[in-house]
């Protein structure tokens, strides 16, 4: 079963995300069906940041996946699934010890002193007239040879190898299917065992900012709400998305 029977191939817009959703919206596309551009110029973050891309450099791609749950754990679930794709595309060309899954879904390659954001990942629920579903926004640094910020990479500054845009394209939406039949066989347990596996930091004792207050937590996993797990002073904590930064 194929989740995405179509993907189509625009030139320029400002945003896959938001011409996707528009697409939708006008019945110009329909759940199952994705939308990729070579030029993006206003990519959209979490929690309202940018994604910088360059003209035929980077991969930037939605999805409209069509799923009836729309609560906090359905958007979890799919959250992983979209990083673990992502994971397994980029340690297709880079050793898969560098690479992880920075909560709650940017991924990031450890370049030996730093880490740094090669992909970012956004999702949104929409309700059509009679369906509901999501869109799930995937940006990813491809064949930059430089940023403007430090703690940004792509995967030609990691492998030394221009990639065919178009063919990662294919790939990544080969990858995203497996996951998402496993989310469609409940097999929910297996995602989140694979997702704390590529985990930054897990088990480890990882620096984090909150409230302009720095501290040192233990990474324990996420829950079933999508919460960072951390134990904090001997003390089991969960935290939102927007409760916290990661210090690197």
């Amino acid at each position: 079963m194929f989740y995405f029977r179509d993907l189509t191939i625009i030139p320029k817009c400002s945003s896959t995300h938001e011409k996707l959703k528009q697409n939708l919206l006008r019945q110009e596309q329909f759940w199952g069906t994705a939308l990729m551009t070579i030029h993006q110029t206003d990519g959209k973050g979490l929690l309202g940041t940018k994604w910088e891309a360059q003209k035929f450099n980077s991969l930037c791609i939605s999805y409209a996946f069509e799923f009836n749950n729309t609560d906090a754990k359905s958007i979890h679930s799919l959250s992983m699934c979209c990083a673990l794709a992502v994971h397994e595309l980029i340690t297709k060309y880079v050793d898969s010890s560098k690479v992880f899954i920075k909560w709650p879904n940017d991924i990031v390659v450890f370049d030996g002193c730093n880490y740094k954001k090669i992909s970012g990942i956004l999702i949104e629920q929409l309700d059509l007239l009679q369906s509901k579903g999501f869109l799930l926004g995937i940006g990813i640094n491809i064949n930059q040879q430089k940023f403007d910020m430090d703690r940004a990479v792509s995967l030609y500054m990691v492998s030394g190898k221009h990639e065919s845009i178009l063919e990662l394209a294919h790939l990544l939406t080969f990858y995203l299917e497996n996951y998402l039949r496993m989310l469609k066989k409940n097999q929910l347990d297996k995602i989140c065992t694979l997702y704390t596996r590529k985990l930054l930091g897990y088990g480890e004792k990882r620096k984090f900012l909150m409230a302009e207050n720095t501290f040192e937590a233990v990474v324990l996993g996420v829950n079933d709400f999508g919460e960072l797990c951390l134990l904090v002073n001997d003390k089991l904590q969960a935290f939102k998305t927007k409760d916290l930064v990661w210090v690197l």
